[in-house]
C-alpha cells in the first residue's frame, strides 16, 4: 500500500536530532524512549490502507507503559495526517479517527498532526486552512504547537531567526507556535532551565510568555514521574514569566490527567501540599474552559484559555 512509503526509520530521524548527542545518560535514555514511542505511533497507522482503531490501541497500549504512551499517540496523530496524502477523504474524519482509537490523548493528536502539516506545507498557511476547517475550532489551533516544536527541533539551533516566520500563521497561530517552541527548548537544552531561559530572553518580549508556557507544559508532562522537581523549578522563573510558566504546568498536568486513569492516586505518594497545588492548577484549566464555553467561545478560544489560566494562577504559589 502506498501509505507504507511514508514510514519513518528511527536511525534516519535520530541523526538529525541534536539532543541525542548529549552526554547526560538520564536525558539521552528518556529522549530516546520518547522518540522511539513517537515514531512507533506514527508508523502504527501506516501498515495498511484500512485503519483498525481497536488493533492500533491494543498495539500501542501493549508496547508502551503509561509514562511513554502519550508520546506514541502524538506520533499517531502525525500518522493520521500522513494517511491523508493518499486517502484524502480521511481529512474530514480525522477527529472521528482520533476518538475511535483513544479519546484521552486529545492534545497529543493535534500536536502530532501539526508535525505532519509542518512537513507537508512548511509555513504556507493555505495548506493548514484546508485541515483546520474540518477540525474543532476549540482545539484545532493546537496543531501550531506541533509546528513550533518541529521548527525548534530541526531548525532553531542553526537559524534562530526562523521563528519570525511564525507570524505567517496570523496572531493566534503565531502564539501557539511559540508555545511549541518552548516545549522544544526544554528538550533542546536537556532539561536545563537556565539554558532554556537564556534562549527565551533573546526572543522579543511579547513572545516570551507563550514560549515559557510551552516550557512549563513540557516540564510537567516529561517529569510526571517527578512532579516535585517540576514544582521546584517555579522558584527559578523570573517574576514576569511566572504566570505563563504556571499555566504551562497546569496544561501539562491536565494532559497527563486525561490519559492517566489513576492520576489522583499517583499524586498521593508526594507531600499533600504539593499534590494540592497540582490539583489547583488542573482545576483552573477546567474552570476557565467552562467559563469560556458558557460565554460563547469564539475563534480565539485556545489563546483566551491560556490567558485566562495565567490570570487565574497569577497569585498562586
Amino acid at each position: 500500500m502506498r501509505v507504507q512509503w511514508l514510514r519513518q526509520n528511527y536511525a534516519s530521524v535520530a541523526r538529525k536530532v541534536r539532543p541525542l548527542q548529549s552526554v547526560d545518560p538520564f536525558f539521552v535514555d528518556r529522549f530516546q524512549s520518547i522518540l522511539t514511542a513517537f515514531l512507533y505511533g506514527y508508523n502504527s497507522v501506516l501498515n495498511s490502507r484500512r485503519l483498525e482503531p481497536e488493533a492500533v490501541r491494543q498495539e500501542l497500549d501493549g508496547r508502551f507503559d503509561e509514562f511513554y504512551r502519550g508520546f506514541a499517540y502524538e506520533g499517531l496523530g502525525m500518522g493520521l495526517g500522513a494517511r491523508t496524502l493518499f486517502l484524502r477523504s480521511e481529512r474530514m474524519r480525522l477527529e472521528q479517527a482520533m476518538n475511535e482509537v483513544a479519546p484521552g490523548y486529545l492534545y497529543q493528536y493535534y500536536v502530532g498532526l501539526g508535525w505532519w502539516l509542518s512537513m507537508r506545507y512548511g509555513f504556507r498557511q493555505t495548506g493548514y486552512r484546508r485541515f483546520l476547517r474540518d477540525l474543532s475550532p476549540l482545539y484545532g489551533p493546537i496543531v501550531f504547537d506541533g509546528v513550533g516544536f518541529r521548527t525548534g527541533l530541526f531548525r532553531f539551533g542553526t537559524n534562530p531567526g526562523i521563528v519570525a516566520r511564525f507570524a505567517e500563521f496570523g496572531p493566534f497561530g503565531q502564539r501557539v507556535c511559540y508555545q511549541g517552541l518552548g516545549r522544544c527548548l526544554w528538550f533542546l537544552h536537556e532539561f536545563n532551565l537556565q539554558w532554556v531561559l537564556q534562549d527565551v530572553q533573546r526572543l522579543p518580549p511579547e513572545r516570551r510568555g507563550d514560549t515559557i508556557s510551552g516550557v512549563g507544559l513540557a516540564v510537567a508532562y516529561s517529569l510526571f514521574d517527578d512532579p516535585l522537581r517540576a514544582l521546584e523549578l517555579r522558584s527559578s522563573m523570573p517574576a514576569e514569566l511566572r504566570p505563563a510558566f504556571r499555566q504551562g504546568l497546569a496544561f501539562g498536568w491536565e494532559a497527563r490527567r486525561l490519559q492517566t486513569p489513576g492520576f489522583a492516586a499517583k499524586l498521593e505518594g508526594i507531600a499533600s501540599e504539593a499534590a494540592d497545588t497540582i490539583h489547583v492548577y488542573v482545576w483552573s484549566v477546567h474552570q476557565i474552559r467552562q467559563e469560556l464555553l458558557d460565554g460563547g467561545a469564539g475563534v480565539r478560544f485556545y489563546t483566551d484559555w491560556l490567558d485566562g489560566v495565567r490570570r487565574r494562577l497569577a497569585n498562586e504559589s
